[in-house]
């Protein structure tokens, strides 16, 4: 199979640009008779109602035959029909969705698709409902509202199954099984391609299997089996090359660059993505530019070539910006922090991971405002009916005895109640919300508390030895330090992480400590063997609060030199951490800090105490913080351990 895959690389490095420029232009000279009929008819006709539908005809010529002239003739027609205000109804809509989705203004082309929907539920035209479903679903697909995309692909499914409209329920049975595979739940991916591949079979759709063989590979890659993958999407390749599909063909490369780029061979990568971002840049589609900058520069980032790689950061960052997606834009800015931090410029890879942040929350807040706002207008609709059938009923009212009378405001009360007891359920499910939320700001605004903290400790030592004029020490202490802000950076995104990026975290801090107070402190880091350190999760940077202050109130205050040890185990259905110095112990630890500063209470430890009782409350979790003073026959102290107890918690 991996021979067949390297003639396969071979044939298309050398025919791929040459054979779709060749395509695009023979395409081009058999269907300019069709254009050119189509546009005088254009220029002909009087009627606007009648003049969108050949324009709409025309957009698909031009799509089909010279697809880089498709976004600029929709974009001239929707100019026209706004600068002349004309007002299109029924199932003009429909045709002014299409050319909105053409220029990738996905909202409006949603506007216009829902009013064409609702005109087609009146008049039966139930094929075009279906379409209307499918378009509207992968609009949401494109601005990241992907619970809106299954909705509307589920509801096209539906509407297809019941009148048998065969292309559509392939088409949304595709779409269902790739944002199934997007949030992991891949044996109901599976099974909605296999649904997918057996009506392509039945109709005889060949275009179809290219989308069915790329979204298999698609699967595949998510699975980690990669070559599998690859043989899949070349595949693909050939069936999207056969049926002169030039969108699906520009696509594929991207995704066999992928491919590549998760087998580390980063200049197969280059070579794929950089040829697919050519297509889709003739094409015109901005969509496509954004998701494969992305691709490329992280490639290019991967071969430290940090110049290519912010170009294309950078690009992908313009064009978000451009078509005011919030989701591609908290997408950029996750990599362009990531960039920061690999080339050593933490200020900005800060000032990208905030907005980051931002643009993450916005877009869940887009997602649930649009769903309110949804739930509201159904409830003014319903309203509106109820309302409307009372009004009705009024005048049968006024002729029914006084028991008919009684009854409808009995039926009245029912109604009112119904909808106090729909309200008071909505109110208690936001007042659930709003607490959770507060609950997660309250642990981000602590985790953030921490870092400061950490740091301010940490450049201490720096100051030390920069002070000292040891040029050796302090350049080794900078490379430590850089690593660790790094690991600080990838790891300040989740409350928990695996225990054996947050022991390489506080390894790392240990090694720091010791650098700098020399020959006066020692440590040691054990881990149970029964332990699997990559598949258990504990709350980051909980450990090192008590670390530093052992270290700092416990060791440092001795004459001679002190111990710290820190070690995890399995203890019943728990994880036991303890972290153990031979220090001067607390009672004294809290004299001598009483008399420097007046206060008793270390805001580290402080802080992580506050963590574990907001994990403990919004988790349900059995967190647990335990110190024991170690002291001699003679009541002398001997040191401190610490246990912090919790529960066992895996990765995935």
């Amino acid at each position: 199979m991996i021979d067949r895959m390297k003639e396969r690389n071979i044939q298309i490095k050398r025919t791929a640009l040459l054979s779709v420029i060749f395509l695009l232009g023979l395409s081009s000279l058999f269907g300019q008779s069709q254009i050119d009929s189509l546009i005088h008819l254009i220029n002909s006709e009087a009627d606007d109602t009648t003049r969108i539908f050949y324009q709409y005809q025309l957009l698909y010529a031009y799509d089909k035959f010279i697809p880089n002239k498709t976004r600029d003739y929709a974009n001239s027609v929707i100019d026209s029909i706004e600068e002349n205000n004309i007002e299109l109804q029924g199932c003009h809509n429909y045709y002014l969705g299409k050319f909105y989705s053409k220029v990738e203004n996905f909202h409006k082309s949603n506007k216009y698709l829902e009013l064409a929907k609702k005109y087609f539920e009146q008049t039966e035209h139930r094929k075009y409902i279906a379409d209307c479903y499918y378009n509207m679903g992968l609009n949401c697909y494109y601005i990241g509202l992907f619970a809106r995309h299954i909705e509307y692909m589920q509801k096209c499914y539906n509407t297809s199954l019941k009148y048998d409209f065969q292309e559509y329920r392939s088409e949304s049975l595709l779409n269902l099984s790739t944002a199934y595979s997007n949030r992991g739940e891949f044996t109901l991916a599976y099974e909605y391609l296999e649904k997918a591949k057996e009506l392509a079979h039945e109709a005889g759709r060949e275009r179809t299997m290219a989308y069915i063989l790329n979204d298999l590979g698609n699967l595949k890659n998510r699975q980690f089996e990669y070559e599998q993958a690859l043989d899949l999407h070349f595949q693909a390749l050939e069936w999207a090359e056969k049926m002169n599909d030039h969108y699906k063909y520009a696509h594929i490369m991207s995704t066999i660059g992928c491919d590549y780029l998760e087998m580390d061979s980063l200049d197969k990568a280059l070579h794929y993505l950089l040829i697919s971002y050519e297509l889709v840049r003739a094409r015109k589609e901005t969509y496509g530019e954004i998701r494969i900058s992305s691709f490329i520069g992280w490639a290019y980032l991967q071969k430290q070539l940090y110049d290519s790689a912010y170009y294309y950061y950078k690009e992908q960052l313009q064009l978000a910006y451009q078509q005011g997606s919030h989701f591609e834009i908290y997408d950029a800015y996750g990599k362009l922090s990531h960039y920061y931090g690999e080339t050593g410029d933490f200020e900005k890879a800060y000032e990208s991971l905030v907005n980051y942040k931002l643009y993450r929350d916005s877009v869940a807040l887009v997602q649930k405002d649009t769903r309110l706002t949804e739930i509201m207008t159904q409830f003014e609709a319903d309203n509106k009916a109820r309302k409307t059938e009372l009004l009705s009923k009024d005048n049968e009212i006024k002729q029914l005895r006084l028991r008919q009378r009684k009854r409808i405001v009995v039926g009245l009360l029912i109604v009112f109640g119904v909808l106090l007891l729909i309200a008071a359920i909505l109110i208690h499910l936001w007042g659930a919300k709003t607490k959770q939320k507060i609950a997660e700001k309250t642990q981000q605004n602590l985790r953030q508390q921490m870092n400061p903290h950490f740091i301010f400790n940490t450049l201490n030592s720096i100051q030390y030895y920069i002070v000292q004029n040891n040029k050796e020490a302090s350049n080794s202490y900078l490379i430590k330090f850089a690593k660790l802000m790094r690991m600080i950076l990838s790891n300040s995104e989740h409350p928990y992480i695996c225990i054996q990026r947050e022991m390489e975290a506080l390894g790392l801090y240990l090694e720091l400590e010791k650098l700098r107070f020399k020959d006066k402190l020692q440590y040691q880091i054990t881990v149970d063997e029964a332990i699997d350190i990559y598949e258990y999760k504990i709350p980051t940077l909980m450990i090192q609060p008590f670390v530093e202050n052992a270290i700092l109130h416990g060791v440092m205050p001795k004459e001679e030199k002190g111990h710290v040890s820190v070690g995890l185990k399995m203890d019943g259905n728990s994880l036991l951490c303890v972290i153990e110095d031979d220090g001067i112990g607390r009672e004294k630890a809290l004299e001598r800090k009483k008399q420097k500063d007046g206060n008793t209470t270390s805001l580290g430890t402080r802080i992580s105490e506050d963590r574990l009782v907001l994990i403990n409350s919004f988790y349900k979790e059995r967190s647990q913080i335990k110190y024991v003073d170690l002291k001699d026959s003679n009541n002398q102290a001997l040191g401190t351990r610490v246990e912090i107890r919790f529960p066992v918690m895996l990765v995935n």
